[in-house]
């Protein structure tokens, strides 16, 4: 796979810290004899054009559940990867639901959590929504809040409302609806607080200034046309999240069918 390292500086920072192991000379804890340059892998690797493809990723070992979504191509262990386009699995995968279902099948690692292995989470029951452009949205917003450890901390509050209050809860009544509706929580079989939510929810260009944001971190700086419009698209994602956060925080509506959602036995043992 050719590249020019001289475009990655950090990256070829990083590689050289290995110091005689990167030696291609076929030795002991070398690598094997090849035509390639020292930064560059082998050729014509009939898997590698997977990798650059959207996909859900995660981390194989962990306390809890944590996929995102990667559009930009980054490679991974090929056992933490889903190809997948719909950032809506993102949502569902990380839902309580999810998590309650890969406790009883995946295998636990001492105090370090469970094993998030690939063969686990293809087991995960998939019910995707008849629209799915609110979850997408959704998906985004967290996304955006969840890219830097500083932002993480910073908007705390907001990230635990979309993603334990709204996102959860709309999985709950994307797989509960029927059962919500047989217990005379719910006049019929419908996704209610999609609905109510829908009315709140704002588009963000998360895709591309995800790309700008990457691009700044691999290459070290962006052109001044480009840091010109990753500064407009931060200062409009922050704006629109932090609008649609307060609307929806003082809707009632919304309140009212998460208290009884989590009101469900159902949902009770699963958070229990």
């Amino acid at each position: 796979m050719k590249v020019d390292i001289e475009k990655y500086k950090a990256i070829k920072n990083y590689l050289k810290s290995f110091g005689d192991r990167l030696l291609q000379d076929g030795k002991p804890g070398h690598r094997k004899k090849t035509f390639n340059k020292w930064f560059e892998t082998q050729d014509q690797i009939a898997y590698y054009p997977e990798f650059e493809k959207p996909k859900i990723v995660w981390n194989e070992l962990g306390s809890m559940n944590s996929f995102t979504f990667d559009k930009i191509g980054f490679y991974t262990l090929d056992t933490a990867y889903i190809g997948i386009m719909n950032k809506v699995y993102m949502c569902i995968l990380n839902s309580n639901i999810a998590f309650n279902f890969m406790k009883a099948i995946s295998s636990v690692v001492s105090d370090q959590g469970l094993r998030f292995k690939k063969q686990y989470i293809e087991k995960v029951p998939i019910r995707l929504p008849d629209n799915a452009y609110f979850y997408e949205n959704l998906a985004d917003y967290l996304l955006f809040l969840n890219a830097t450890e500083e932002r993480r901390e910073k908007f705390k509050d907001t990230i635990e409302f979309f993603d334990r209050q709204i996102a959860d809860s709309l999985v709950y009544e994307l797989y509960f609806k029927e059962k919500f509706a047989e217990d005379g929580l719910y006049p019929e079989s419908k996704e209610y607080l999609l609905e109510a939510v829908s009315k709140h929810l704002k588009p963000i260009n998360y895709d591309r200034w995800a790309e700008l944001y990457w691009k700044k971190q691999i290459e070290g700086k962006l052109t001044d046309k480009d840091e010109e419009e990753f500064k407009r698209l931060e200062k409009e994602n922050l704006e629109t999240i932090q609008e649609v956060y307060d609307s929806m925080r003082q809707d009632k509506e919304i309140n009212m069918w998460i208290e009884k959602i989590k009101s469900h036995d159902w949902v009770k043992t699963i958070e229990r």
